[in-house]
This record gives structure tokens, C-alpha cells and sequence, in this order.
């Protein structure tokens, strides 16, 4: 009996070894997947301040309310609210004001640029950006909210296995039907480990992320510059005609304070014009 009790002693003890290494390890796992998706979400957040002061400094170029609005419904962008909730800022500021024959110029190449950065920017942000890593030689992707939104169903389907294939309760009832002792005791004295299995539950089982809970930003889908160029410059020129004195002043007020550090828009060359 002592040799059968032993042999039973043991085997109960070696699976509730593994038992505990796949509860642990499962858990400890998920936790670590969890803790590298929330440096991510910061990153991300990170990207939303570059994409906000990108459409902060359009808005100023395109005078706000008077027109940042019919700017964006002209080049067909459905829902802009995001992108016109912002204003200037010193991390939005031209290095330098690009060179044109004419004041009206000047103002249609730095709408142009700004549009660019901030379309590039927007394009990052939801879709990410290859890039090659120096130490591994292989192309990775950036942060990017398509990835994050994927990344939290997978955490989300983690989290509904664990709870149901590893619950604590149901782990705790296992281990009591392997201790003899402990099925002695409750046999005898008619009390049961329910009530504190099912506090030890609650405890434990991990909750769902909620994903709109995290309050990342949706920005729209821009149109590259080059699809829509001929509408931008159209719209720039209707728009210099109609506010020349403001908009001159606005071009002279950068001007003044070209070489602050801030967001260059310099991404890429467009011809001087009229």
C-alpha cells in the first residue's frame, strides 16, 4: 500500500510539474506579448504628434476655417475632421521657404510640400514603412495602426484560450482529484475548495483589450501628391487671389523664422512658378 501510495505521489507530483509549467509559462508568456504590444501603442502615439503637426502646418498655410476644409473635399478626402482639428506648431515650422519668381508661387510650392509630408506621414502611420535593418540585413515595417489593430485580435484570441484551456479553477479542481490527502479531507469534513477556487478566478483571468479603449487615432487616406497636383496648385492659385495681402503675410512671417528646428517639409523638389 505504502509502494502503490509513493508510486501515486510521484506521478501526481510530475504532472502537477508540467501542469504548472504550461499554466506559468503560458501566462508568463502572454504577459510578455502584452507588455511588447503596449510599447508599440506608445510608438504609434508617437507617430500621431508627427502626423498632427504635418496637418497643423497645412491648416495654417490654407488660413484654417477659411479654406483647410474645401482644400481636402477638393482632392476628395471623405472625412478630414481629424486632420483639421490641428494648428501650428514649432515642430511644424519650414527650415527654409522654397525659392519661386512670385509670392504665389512660394505659397503653391509650400502647399505642396506640406501636403506631401503630411500625406507621407499619414501613409506611415496606417500602413507602415519598409525600412532595412542595419545589424540583420532584412527589410522590416514600422509601427503602424493596421498592425495594431491585427496585433490586439491575436492577443484577444491568446486571452480566450488561456482563460478556457487554462483556468485556474479548473487547474486547481485537477490537482485536487491527484491529492488523495486533500479528497480524504474534504470527504471527512464535507468542506470544498470552491469558493476559493472561484476568487482565485476572478484574480487571474485576463481581460480582453479592448481596442477603441486605447483612443488611437484614425487618419484618413490621403491621395498621393502626384494624383492630384493639378487640383492642389488649381485650388492654391483661387485661394492666393482671393486672401493675397493675408496669405503675403503669411509667407513673410516664415520667412523671418526660417532655421528653427522643426518638421521638414523639404521631402521633395517641385519646379518654381508663377
Amino acid at each position: 500500500m505504502s509502494s502503490h501510495k509513493n508510486f501515486s505521489d510521484s506521478m501526481a507530483e510530475e504532472v502537477l510539474t508540467d501542469m504548472a509549467d504550461t499554466f506559468f509559462g503560458a501566462r508568463k508568456e502572454l504577459e510578455n506579448t502584452i507588455k511588447a504590444f503596449q510599447s508599440l501603442v506608445e510608438t504609434l502615439r508617437e507617430k500621431e504628434t508627427e502626423v498632427d503637426a504635418g496637418a497643423g502646418f497645412l491648416n495654417h498655410l490654407l488660413l484654417y476655417e477659411r479654406a483647410a476644409a474645401d482644400f481636402y473635399e477638393t482632392i476628395k478626402v471623405g472625412t478630414p475632421s481629424i486632420l483639421l482639428e490641428n494648428k501650428i506648431s514649432d515642430r511644424t515650422l519650414l527650415e527654409k521657404v522654397p525659392f519661386a519668381l512670385s509670392s504665389k508661387g512660394k505659397f503653391i510650392k509650400l502647399v505642396l510640400r506640406a501636403y506631401d509630408a503630411l500625406q507621407e506621414a499619414c501613409d506611415e502611420y496606417i500602413n507602415g514603412k519598409y525600412y532595412k535593418d542595419p545589424e540583420e540585413k532584412v527589410k522590416r515595417v514600422t509601427v503602424h495602426y493596421k498592425q495594431i489593430k491585427i496585433m490586439c485580435k491575436i492577443i484577444n484570441e491568446d486571452i480566450q484560450k488561456i482563460n478556457r484551456n487554462l483556468n485556474p479553477a479548473c487547474v486547481l479542481e485537477y490537482a485536487k482529484r491527484l491529492n488523495y490527502e486533500t479528497r480524504e479531507k474534504e470527504r471527512i469534513t464535507g468542506g470544498t475548495l470552491d469558493g476559493y477556487a472561484c476568487s482565485i478566478q476572478e484574480k487571474l483571468e485576463y481581460k480582453p483589450i479592448d481596442f477603441d479603449s486605447l483612443h488611437l487615432k484614425k487618419y484618413p487616406k490621403l491621395p498621393k501628391k502626384e494624383t492630384v497636383i493639378s487640383e492642389i496648385k488649381s485650388f492654391c492659385r483661387n485661394l492666393y487671389n482671393k486672401n493675397k495681402a493675408d496669405i503675403d503675410k503669411l509667407i513673410s512671417d516664415l520667412e523671418k523664422r526660417e532655421g528653427l528646428d522643426g518638421l521638414d517639409c523639404r521631402k521633395k523638389g517641385v519646379s518654381p512658378q508663377d
